[in-house]
Order: structure tokens, then sequence, then C-alpha cells
């Protein structure tokens, strides 16, 4: 299948190089941010081809968070915490909105998360 964008990008998030891999088949396909699992596991690969048929009606984005796979490299133990997570998430989907040309993005992503977490007990 030909992809209309099919792109592997390593941006700065939070201060710290962050591998994205950005697949769709039609550029104005809504955004589908994939937040894998964790810590330590990278699923970047694994998303954009088992997955492939989400690249349809959606343009996938799967990310490697600090820390793991292609963003590995640089991080300061310290980072690794659920706030900076949530401060890397709201922030990658800033760079989405403006590199995808996608209008009225949202914080709901990181309120969301940040609903989720607040409801946990240690």
């Amino acid at each position: 299948m030909e992809y209309e964008i099919d792109e592997v990008r390593k941006i700065s998030i939070g201060g710290v190089g962050q591998k994205i891999h950005i697949r769709g088949e039609k550029r104005t396909n809504p955004v589908l941010l994939f937040l894998h699992g964790g810590p330590g596991i990278s699923n970047r690969d694994s998303v954009v081809n088992r997955e492939k048929d989400l690249c349809d009606v959606f343009t996938i984005v799967a990310w490697d968070q600090r820390g793991t796979g292609g963003s590995y490299w640089g991080v300061k133990k310290e980072t690794l915490n659920l706030e900076q997570l949530i401060s890397d998430a709201a922030e990658l989907v800033e760079y989405l909105c403006a590199a995808l040309e996608k209008k009225g993005c949202s914080s709901g992503a990181e309120a969301g998360a940040r609903s989720k977490a607040d409801s946990i007990e240690p």
C-alpha cells in the first residue's frame, strides 16, 4: 500500500530527542496518537505494521516515549515519571497539530490523563 505520509522523525520534546513514526493513507485523515504501555517498551514498529488497516481512516502516530526505543539516549532517570510523560504528550500533540496542519487541537488528552492519574492511589 502507498501512504501519502510515512515518515520517521526525531523531534525535541521536553528537551529530549524523541522518535515518532507518522503513517497514513491521506494527510487529511484525523490523527490517532498511540500511547504505548510501559515503562521501557517501544511498540512503534509493531503499531505501524500490525495496525496498518487503521491507516486507511487515520494518520497514525506511533511514539517512542522518553527512555524507550529511539528515544532511549540522553534521558535522565529522574525525568522518567508520569508528570513528565503527560507534559511530553501535550507537547507532542501541539507539535503534531502544527506539523500536520490540524485545527481545533485541544488539551483533552492531557486533561484525561491527569484526571485518571489523580484518581490512582499510591
